[in-house]
């Protein structure tokens, strides 16, 4: 069970090229962290405002360790980089694997170009990176394609950079998303001073 305090470390790089999962090494340059969700809230002129407690984390991780491969949204996001957005993505997909070694797992980038494998995936569980608050209109639109294709029949998980993924989905995807990690720097700082 998952707990406010769980420390986020992955197994090695090869755990996860031996069952033909390419996650990034440079994921690797993140160090291992606690998880220690925090609240935070929406933050856009185009939303209204919101505050999302530090449950709304917790409860989102837990409910992925009981079923990793059920169909939905999880948006993983950190600012001001993704770096430990990746990290906390690939210890996801960690999970999942202990859960079932047997389901097909696909790690992704969306690019510029029109033909995008991703898309065509037959993965169980598939995780996109590479998109942010800059992203261009055309990555956003092959995103949403993603979802509108796999809706209902894969979990996605979406690492963003610069937001939170409660924004990022409201704003730029226009899709209600289901699981939410979010980890700002400022955050964690504030947090810690209030402490």
């Amino acid at each position: 069970m998952a707990t406010r305090s769980s420390l986020i470390k992955l197994p090695s790089h090869a755990d996860f090229l031996v069952r033909g999962i390419e996650v990034p090494s440079y994921v690797y340059q993140q160090k291992p962290f606690s998880f220690i969700p925090t609240g935070f809230g929406t933050n856009s002129d185009f939303l209204k405002e919101k505050f999302f407690p530090e449950s709304v984390q917790l409860n989102s991780y837990r409910a992925y360790l009981e079923d990793p491969f059920e169909p939905g949204i999880y948006g993983v996001s950190s600012a001001p980089s993704d770096q430990v957005a990746l990290y906390f993505a690939a210890h996801l997909v960690h999970k999942a694997i202990e859960c079932a070694a047997n389901r097909k797992i696909q790690w992704g980038r969306l690019s510029g170009k029109y033909d995008q494998p991703i898309l065509s995936s037959e993965a169980d569980l598939i995780v996109v990176q590479g998109l942010s608050n800059v992203t261009t209109p055309h990555r956003l639109e092959l995103a949403q394609d993603l979802i509108d294709a796999k809706r209902g029949h894969a979990k996605l998980i979406f690492v963003l950079a610069g937001e939170d993924p409660v924004t990022f989905f409201a704003t730029k995807l226009y899709r209600p998303v289901n699981q939410v990690f979010f980890h700002s720097s400022g955050l964690v700082k504030r947090k810690v001073e209030v402490m």
